[in-house]
């Protein structure tokens, strides 16, 4: 097929990804790109300062969750834009929940990308990992902190990754877990019975914390996240128990987006790369091929170069550079590597649907 025979379509980098031919909304994230960029809170009423104070809050939660880290808010054109919320919002809506009146915020994707770049921040892709949170509690005896032991602390900590727009998979504390690890053994955090009770939840990061309540009624405790290879770790007194969670979501938030997020460029450079597919083998693939792609918002085009049997060869245009393209790609499991680019150039995948 041709080159000829492809249509294209491009975006300025700050726009959402877009690939040639009309695309459905594609569905290699892990997390949602509508949930990065909305946010929901729970407001006394639905007076006009009331709303206008939420807008504000709303906005830097999004800020936050696109960035991965919690001193973007402090950027002076961040600063300027929380005080003008509205420039940025699409609509919301209220809903009355169980007593509790919810307000649900959401923010236009482009313009909040537009303002990050503008301010020189990090994008950090929708495109997330899963996180599986260990935690153990030190009150009389040492529990896990299940749903049922610790419905507090179960809550904070789901709230608290909510918050940076990491997905949260807490474990099921069920007898199989009871078997694999001990709590003793998660107190010590002991990297072995970790990775073998984490091993039937799958492809998930590590992350394991412990924390202690205090006569004073603070908590003193510490978190340790898997990053690759090696651990990082952050050790703190809090006031509570939900600024000990947040210290958790923020340390896995800000190791991820120190690896995947990019900052952007308002024109295309030089970062454009090829990339090589193999296992394409029908329209359905390709389209799938495409839509995965399309997701990323590091992608800026796509321009299509060759099909010849299974293997599609295209041109991308990205906000990072092959390396850290790679980085991020590795998120969606149907692109495998290919050892060594056999033959067909450093970045090459085997697609598997």
């Amino acid at each position: 097929m041709q080159p000829s025979q492809w249509s294209r379509w491009k975006k300025p980098s700050l726009v959402l990804a877009c690939l040639f031919l009309l695309a459905d909304t594609a569905g290699a994230q892990v997390f949602s790109r509508s949930s990065v960029y909305s946010a929901q809170l729970e407001v006394e009423d639905r007076q006009s300062g009331t709303l206008a104070s939420a807008q504000r809050e709303g906005l830097a939660q999004v800020v936050i969750k696109a960035t991965g880290r919690d001193d973007t808010v402090a950027n002076e054109l961040v600063e300027a834009a929380l005080k003008r919320p509205s420039r940025n919002l699409l609509g919301y809506s209220y809903e009355a929940t169980g007593g509790a009146l919810q307000l649900r915020v959401d923010y236009d994707e482009r313009v909040v990308q537009e303002l990050l770049a503008e301010a020189g921040l990090p994008l950090w892709t929708s495109n997330r990992p899963t996180v599986l949170a260990w935690l153990v509690l030190n009150e009389e005896t040492r529990s896990f902190a299940s749903s049922e032991r610790a419905p507090e602390a179960v809550a904070q900590l789901s709230r608290s990754f909510e918050r940076r727009g990491v997905p949260l998979q807490q474990p099921l504390y069920d007898l199989e877990d009871a078997r694999a690890i001990s709590p003793g053994e998660a107190w010590r955090q002991d990297s072995s019975a970790l990775f073998a009770a984490s091993r039937r939840y799958g492809d998930v990061l590590l992350l394991a914390g412990r924390v202690a309540q205090l006569s004073n009624g603070t908590v003193s405790g510490d978190w340790r996240f898997l990053d690759q290879t090696h651990w990082r770790t952050v050790s703190l007194r809090a006031n509570s128990l939900a600024e000990f969670a947040d210290a958790g979501a923020a340390l896995v938030a800000g190791s991820l987006a120190d690896r995947y997020a990019v900052v952007q460029d308002s024109g295309y450079g030089d970062s454009g790369f090829e990339l090589s597919v193999r296992g394409v083998r029908s329209f359905q693939d390709f389209r799938a091929v495409r839509d995965a792609l399309s997701s990323m918002e590091a992608v800026s085009y796509v321009v299509p170069r060759n099909l010849q049997g299974d293997l599609l060869v295209l041109r991308l245009e990205a906000e990072a550079d092959a390396s850290r393209f790679e980085r991020i790609l590795e998120l969606d499991k149907r692109f495998v590597p290919i050892p060594n680019g056999d033959g067909l150039g450093a970045t090459a995948y085997e697609w598997i649907p």
